[in-house]
């Protein structure tokens, strides 16, 4: 497995310094199984998904720690970022050594990755199952009471665009990357929503005429048109059926006007 240590190492030192600047004396992250049940942090401070769970500490005094299963401790070593690596197997526990470095540091506030912002899902990759298992695992020294969000720092370190915003102004909405429509956009829109601009057309064929494309009707091309679009042939006799309009319909004889007849030549 090639693990991205230039990237690690950027963002183990960028979370360091932003300890420093946000007040913040340790950040605990707690993760397990990240394969099925994903820390957004993970990729960024050890670059590989770990199996058994796993502690990340980084205090504000440079010191670190990590605390991971026996099969991922030596990706954790070849990193060659952390000040310590501790493996430890499936029914071991790893208390003691979490509460000796929490000792070591006595943090004032200790940043959890979790977040109560509509957006700060970033920063939320702590179950709550893992929370109350932290407590326990911390209960009697006194430092179980001084949890606090990391949201600054994970959304920072993260370069996410979704930051704390104070009282009173905008929205959690995010806004458009897109510039404002201008004034000849506006109005060409208006135009078209009018009709007054309307869209190109496509040229249509020119327009066959009857006896070019062909007779309809039930007798085929041998039809003629006669008297105001009233349809006959040479070879009907009258009160057959005939088109008017385009639409067939049924004539009694004495209202079908004869076909007109040569005269015959003069003598």
């Amino acid at each position: 497995m090639s693990l991205d240590t230039d990237l690690v190492t950027e963002k183990v030192a960028q979370a360091t310094a932003l300890l420093d600047d946000l007040g913040i004396d340790l950040w605990v992250t707690y993760c397990r199984e990240t394969s099925q049940l994903g820390e957004p942090v993970v990729p960024l401070l050890l670059g590989y998904d770990v199996v058994m769970p796993t502690v990340i500490c980084l205090a504000r005094d440079g010191r670190s720690l990590v605390i991971t299963g026996r099969h991922d401790a030596p990706l954790a070593r070849e990193l060659g970022v952390y000040d310590e690596v501790v493996g430890y197997d499936f029914d071991e526990p790893f208390v003691d050594d979490l509460r000796a470095f929490v000792a070591e540091t006595d943090p004032d506030a200790i940043a959890l990755n979790y977040a109560e912002q509509l957006h700060g899902h970033i920063a939320d990759g702590l179950t709550h199952g893992l929370y109350r298992r932290l407590r326990s695992m911390l209960s009697g020294t006194g430092y179980e009471d001084r949890f606090t969000d990391a949201y600054d720092l994970v959304a920072t370190l993260a370069g996410s665009s979704h930051r704390c915003r104070p009282s009173g102004g905008s929205s959690g909405r995010r806004r458009s990357s897109r510039s404002p429509p201008t004034a000849r956009t506006t109005s060409s829109i208006r135009r078209r929503r009018s009709g007054r601009c309307s869209p190109p057309t496509v040229p249509l064929p020119a327009r066959q005429s009857r006896r070019e494309r062909g007779s309809r009707g039930r007798r085929g091309p041998d039809r003629i048109v006669t008297y105001a679009g009233r349809a006959r042939t040479t070879d009907d006799p009258p009160g057959r059926f005939t088109r008017t309009a385009g639409r067939p319909r049924r004539r009694s004889a004495g209202s079908v006007r004869p076909l007109p007849r040569a005269c015959p030549p003069s003598r």
